[in-house]
Order: C-alpha cells, then structure tokens, then sequence
C-alpha cells in the first residue's frame, strides 16, 4: 500500500495528476491522506509568482495551475500511521521531522547547507532532482534517486516544469519497486537548507538578462553546427583541438554527428545533414583523402522522419548504419547494398520506443546497444530535451538474429553530464572507454570521456577521464569520432 501525502486542497495540480493516474493504471494501490504542507519559504513563493507570470505571457503547458478536483480517496490519519506501507509526501516543502517515508526536493527551492541552486550557476547551469529517504527515528536523510536535468532556458516557469516531469519519473520508478530500502540507496546524511528570497530576487536580473542576451543574439546570427578534422597524434585522453580545421569551409547546412569508416583504403565521412528550409535531418558521405581533402557530400539515406548520428560498422562482411531513427520510434539496421552511396532497411533492433544516439558494440561475447531513451511518462516542453539525462543499455547474444534484453538497472544512468553518447564506445591503452555529450551550461556544450569499469547483464560502473570543452571560438562540441590518426568532430558555431 502507498500512502500519499497532499496538502489540503479543492484541488491538485497537474503535475500530481499525472502522478496519480499514472499509480492508477500500473494498478499500484494507494490511499491519499490530508497534510497541511508545511508553510512556503519566501522563496518558494516568489519562484511560483513568477512561474505563474511567466506562464500567461510564454502559454507553455502550465504544470503547477490547478487541474483535477482533489481525490475523493481520502482517509484522515495520524502522520506516524501504523503498518507496512511506503509512505510519499507531495509538495514543494520537506515533511515535518516526525514523517517517515520519502519525498521529491528540486535544488531550485531546497539545496544541502551551504551550497546554491545549480540554476543560477552561470557556468553550469541545470536543475537538481532527488527522492529523499527521510527516517524520522534517526533524524537522517538518504538520496534513493537523483539526477540532473537540462537547465539551459532561462525561464523560471520553464525549468520549474522541466524539474517537476523529472521529478515525475524519478518517483514513479521509486514507487514501482515492491519494497523500496533507503538502505539500498546513497547513504548519505544530508543537511537541507532553504533557498532565501534575497538569493533569488538577487539571481533574477542576471538571469532575465542573460535570457534577453541569448535572445538578441539568436536574432542577430543563426548558429549551426560544423565539421571539423585534426590528426590524433597521441592517445585519445591527451589530444588537443587547437589545431582543428574546417572539413567544408563553404558549406551553410547544419552538418553534424560525423562517424569515420575505414574500407578498402578509403576513409569515409557519415554525417548528419540538414538545410534550412528541410524539417528532417538526413546522412551524407564525404571521402577524406589524400592531403586532407574532401569529395562533395552526397546524402545518402533519407526518410519521411529525422535521421542523424549515422554509427556505420563492419560485421559477417557486410556493412551496416544504425543512425538515430526517434522518429520513427525504432532503432533501425540499415545495410549497404552499394557502398556507400545504397542503403536498405534490414530490420528494426528495438520497436515502439524513443531513443537518440544509438551505439554497438561487441564485448565478452555479447551486443551491447548504448541508447539515450526518453521516459514516456516525462512531459514534453520547449527546450526539454528529455534524452539528453537517461542512458538506457540492452544486449544480446546474436546481433541480427537475437532477442534484445533490457539492462537490468535501466536507465543505468540518469544526468546530463554522464549520459548522453558523443561517439564510439572504442578500447585504448586497456581501457573501455566512452564518449559522452555535456548538457550543460548549454546543450551539446562539451564532450566528456569515461572509462567503462563495469559492464555485465546487471551492473554498470563508469569512471571520469577528462573533459573536453570547446576550443575557442566554438560554442560547443557535442560528437567526436576517430580512426587510426583521422579524428573528426562537430563545432557550434
């Protein structure tokens, strides 16, 4: 049994809504009590106001406004009530002391002592999700789940409703297990503490100008993203991008994702392609040759949705692209009928699920398919970018003709700066090692290396190596691919 805790109310707002009738139809039992929420901070009251101003200017699906009578379930008791249940507090302030059970805190109303919401970090800005454990008997506070969401919009409105849907999934998975244990989870004693109203009155201009700064220059010059080439002259955890150089200097479509591929003694370039006035991006080819010159690029495979990140490999003789087929709602094999210009649709590995940025390879006897899913249940809004914080792997032994099974811990990883692919999964110097896009400060700002330390059906451990921001003047860097010294990457310029 699930108790919920809501504050006293004629009604709920949407976000809970969707919490409920989500609980209802996975046929999760549970019984709402009445709270009185403990009183709003300043601060948190000012953050409403606000949202709630932004909300009738911007019309963005308003998450927080009042959507659905206050469940009729209602059984009044006690806050220490008696029983084997999980017990769930909803609102925007922690429980009381005496409250055990868990509860859902965003960094942008409540932080750890001494420390600032990531969203007002200038240099790092994204929005902090957890579902604590509180144990009344002990006084102490346990992180069950925890991830960092894409905080780049500066609308407060916004990125309050980007941490409620995140807030969303991370409870529901929470409420899913049978019997949650906060033993299980970080055990970590925390000291919470209250963002103070001056804090955020103080954050506020810096915030709007930043936003007004962002806009004017989206008006004044359309960014877009590049290919560049260098030569990898050392290992892939000590190069450098100063000396990058422009792959198609003249050329004015989006060109992004690049992936390299060897074959009888040519180096061919797939990539991304976009023009301006086309709603779909499709993948092209180009031949990196002699002298670091490029043939024109041709497109080589399009559809009547998105393609992109084209993950071309070798295998049984035959070659195959795996690109970035969300649109379609697959991850999709496509095989060479002549190379490279021909592709055919060989089969779909995954069906009826979102993914971005698909990567395989082989390791201890087994696929593994490295994936950027979007939780179904997460609200979509502007600038959400729901893939960019849940990694997702699954494996199998046959790769054309085996059953795909789901990591037993997935989403394996779950936070912006740890979960998204930015290239191969290559191994170098004995290590395993991943590339992985940074969304933060900005979206596909910094690519980041790991190393793999643990990889089975039911584990999964990475490392941080280094991380590789930006040369300047570039904006970002987001896929970053290499074959023998030819490294290749895209730029935001």
């Amino acid at each position: 049994m699930i108790i919920i805790y809501l504050p006293e109310s004629n009604t709920i707002p949407l976000w809970q809504s969707i919490l409920l009738s989500r609980l209802a139809e996975e046929g999760l039992d549970y019984r709402v009590n009445i709270h009185g929420e403990t009183k709003q901070t300043p601060a948190i009251q000012a953050f409403l106001f606000w949202a709630a101003i932004e909300n009738l200017i911007t019309k963005i699906p308003d998450y927080l406004a009042a959507d659905s009578p206050f469940p009729n379930k209602i059984t009044l008791t006690d806050i220490n009530h008696s029983g084997n249940e999980t017990r769930l507090w909803l609102g925007y302030s922690p429980p009381p002391p005496e409250f055990e059970g868990y509860f859902l805190i965003h960094d942008i109303f409540y932080t750890e002592k001494d420390q600032s919401p990531c969203l007002f970090h200038h240099e790092m800005p994204y929005i902090y999700s957890a579902v604590i454990y509180q144990q009344s008997s002990q006084g102490l506070f346990f992180v069950v789940s925890a991830s960092n969401s894409y905080g780049g919009s500066r609308s407060l409105a916004l990125n309050l409703h980007v941490a409620l849907g995140k807030g969303i999934v991370l409870l529901l998975r929470t409420l899913r297990t049978s019997s949650p244990s906060p033993e299980s989870s970080q055990n970590k004693s925390l000291s919470l503490e209250a963002v103070s109203s001056g804090y955020l009155w103080r954050s506020l201009p810096t915030l709007w100008n930043t936003r007004f700064l962002h806009f004017l220059n989206h008006r004044k010059k359309e960014k877009r993203w590049v290919l560049m080439y260098s030569h990898k002259e050392t290992a892939i955890e000590d190069i450098s991008l100063e000396q990058i150089k422009p792959v198609f200097p003249s050329l004015s479509s989006l060109n992004a994702d690049p992936f390299l591929f060897d074959y009888e003694g040519k180096t061919y370039i797939f990539f991304e392609t976009q023009q301006k006035e086309e709603a779909n991006g499709s993948i092209s080819v180009s031949e990196w040759k002699e002298g670091d010159t490029f043939t024109e690029p041709v497109v080589v495979l399009a559809a009547p949705f998105h393609l992109s990140f084209p993950f071309v490999f070798l295998y049984e003789n035959n070659i195959y692209m795996m690109p970035e087929t969300q649109g379609n709602r697959s991850v999709s094999l496509y095989e060479a009928v002549n190379f490279p210009f021909q592709w055919k649709l060989k089969k779909h590995l995954l069906e009826n699920i979102e993914t971005e940025d698909n990567v395989l390879f082989f390791h201890e006897e087994k696929w593994w398919l490295f994936t950027n899913t979007i939780d179904p249940v997460r609200p979509r809004f502007p600038e959400n970018h729901g893939s960019l914080d849940e990694l997702s792997i699954y494996f199998t032994d046959n790769l054309l003709h085996g059953t795909w099974k789901p990591h037993a811990k997935n989403p394996v990883l779950s936070g912006i700066t740890k979960s998204r692919n930015g290239g191969k999964i290559f191994k170098e110097n004995e290590k395993l090692i991943r590339v992985v896009q940074s969304g933060s400060p900005r979206y596909g700002y910094a690519l980041i290396l790991y190393e793999i330390l643990t990889l089975t059906d039911t584990s999964f451990e990475q490392v941080h190596i280094r991380t590789i921001p930006p040369p300047p003047p570039f904006l970002g860097t987001h896929t970053l691919n290499f074959s023998g010294t030819k490294l290749i990457i895209d730029v935001l310029i």
